[in-house]
C-alpha cells in the first residue's frame, strides 16, 4: 500500500490531535486503556489497506490513494469522545469534535477543510456511525462493491474503518495480546478478583473469554463476504490458541465449559454450556468446508499435529498469556521480548512475531493484508 498520505499535514495534526487528547484522558483517569493510542493507530493502518483494496479490487485504482487517506483519517480519530465507562455511544461524540475541527478559523480547520465537502463527510460519516456492526453500515451506506446509485466514498471510508475497528483488532495475533493484558489481568482488578487468582490463572481467565467470544456469537457470519476469507484465517489464530490452552488445562471442551459455569465465570451460563458442548468446534465437523474453507482446513491440521508439536503449542499459549499479564503493559511485554525471547517454544515466538507486526503495522503486513482483501473482492466482482 502506498502510504504517500502520512507525509500529509492533515494526517500529522490529526494524529498530534489524538494524542492530545487521549493524554488528556491518561491524566484524568478516563482512558479506556484497550483503544488507547496504539488501538487507533493499528485501525488507521488497516483501515486505509481495506480502502485501498476495496478500490483497486473493484477497479477503481486512481481512487485508491484517496480512499486510504480518508480512511486512515477515521482510524485516527474514530475513539477520539471514546472514555473507559461510556455513558452514551462515543461515535457520534467523536463526529461533532472533529467537525468542531473543521469550524475554527486556524490552522486545523484550514486543514480539514481541505479534504473538501466531500471527502469531509466520508471521515465525519464513518466516525459517527462506527459502532454499527457491518450489516446496518451497509443498510446505510450501501455494499462497496455495488453502491446502488449512492456515493461510493463514504461507504468504503466506512466499511474500512468497521474491518480495522472490529474485525482487526478482535481476531488473530491481537487478540491474543489484547486478552492476556485486560482478561489475564486488568480484569482482576475487578470481576474475577473473587473467582481466579492473578497470575496464576490468567490463562484460565484468557480461556473462559475465549469460549464466550467462540460460541456466543460466531463473528465470521456477521461480516461482509470479501472480507470473510481473511476473518477465517485470522479466526483460525484463535482456535490455535484456544487448542493450546485446552491441551495445558486437560480439560477438553465441554470439560471447560462446565468448569467455567461452575467457578461463575461472568457470563457464563447453562445455555453456553450446552451449546459448547453440542457444536465442540474443535473436533474437526462444525465448520462445513464449503462455507468455512480456510478455517476448516486449519482445524483439520489442528487435530493432525505430532504430539511434540502439540506440547509445544500449550505450553507456549500458557507462556504467551503469563508472559504479557505479568507485564505492566502490552508494551513492556514486547520489549522485554525482544530483549530476552521465549526461548525455544516456536509457537510461543510466533505468537510474539505475530503481535509485534500486527502493531507495528510493517509495510509487509499491511502489504499482504491488502493483497488478500484485494484478491477477494476480484473474485467476487469476477474482475
Amino acid at each position: 500500500m502506498d502510504t504517500w498520505f502520512k507525509n500529509e499535514p492533515l494526517y500529522h495534526d490529526a494524529k498530534q490531535t489524538m494524542k492530545y487528547e487521549f493524554r488528556k484522558k491518561r491524566e484524568e483517569g478516563v482512558l479506556s486503556k484497550a483503544h488507547a493510542e496504539d488501538h487507533v493507530l493499528a485501525v488507521s493502518n488497516f483501515g486505509a489497506a481495506t480502502a485501498s483494496a476495496l478500490m483497486k479490487g473493484t477497479g477503481r485504482e486512481s481512487d485508491a490513494g484517496h480512499a486510504a487517506f480518508l480512511a486512515s483519517l477515521a482510524g485516527l480519530m474514530h475513539d477520539i469522545r471514546r472514555e473507559a465507562t461510556e455513558k452514551s455511544p462515543h461515535g457520534p461524540e467523536g463526529a461533532k469534535f472533529v467537525l468542531e475541527l473543521s469550524w475554527e478559523d486556524g490552522h486545523t480547520g484550514y486543514l480539514w477543510k481541505s479534504l473538501g465537502p466531500d471527502g469531509f463527510d466520508a471521515v465525519y460519516r464513518a466516525i459517527a456511525n462506527h459502532e454499527y456492526p457491518f450489516k446496518t453500515i451497509t443498510t446505510i451506506f450501501g455494499d462497496p462493491l455495488e453502491t446502488e446509485g449512492k456515493p461510493l466514498m463514504p461507504s468504503v471510508v466506512s466499511h474500512s474503518l468497521k474491518t480495522g475497528d472490529a474485525a482487526l483488532e478482535a481476531s488473530g495475533y491481537r487478540v491474543i495480546e489484547r486478552r492476556s493484558f485486560f482478561v489475564g489481568k486488568e480484569r482482576f482488578k475487578k470481576d474475577l478478583k473473587d473467582i481466579l487468582k492473578y497470575p496464576d490463572e490468567s490463562h484460565l481467565a484468557f480461556l473462559g473469554e475465549t469460549m464466550i467470544r467462540l460460541y456466543k456469537k460466531n463473528p465470521i457470519d456477521a461480516y461482509p463476504e470479501w472480507l470473510k476469507p481473511f476473518a477465517e484465517e485470522w479466526h483460525a489464530i484463535q482456535y490455535l490458541f484456544y487448542s493450546g490452552l485446552l491441551r495445558y488445562t486437560g480439560m477438553d471442551e465441554k470439560q471447560a465449559a462446565e468448569y467455567m459455569h461452575r467457578i461463575g465465570f461472568t457470563k457464563f451460563d447453562q445455555e453456553l454450556v450446552d451449546k459448547i458442548s453440542q457444536e465442540r468446534h474443535l473436533d474437526g465437523n462444525y465448520f462445513p468446508e464449503d462455507k468455512y474453507p480456510v478455517l476448516s482446513s486449519e482445524i483439520k491440521k489442528l487435530r493432525e499435529l505430532p504430539e511434540e508439536e502439540k506440547d509445544d503449542l500449550a505450553e507456549s499459549a500458557y507462556r504467551t498469556v503469563r508472559f504479557i499479564a505479568e507485564a505492566e503493559s502490552p508494551e513492556e511485554a514486547i520489549g522485554k521480548y525482544q530483549k530476552e525471547g521465549m526461548g525455544d517454544l516456536e509457537y510461543a515466538n510466533e505468537f510474539m512475531e505475530g503481535i509485534i507486526a500486527y502493531r507495528s503495522g510493517s509495510e509487509e503486513f499491511l502489504d499482504d493484508f491488502e493483497r488478500k482483501i484485494e484478491e477477494s473482492v476480484r473474485a467476487l466482482k469476477g474482475v
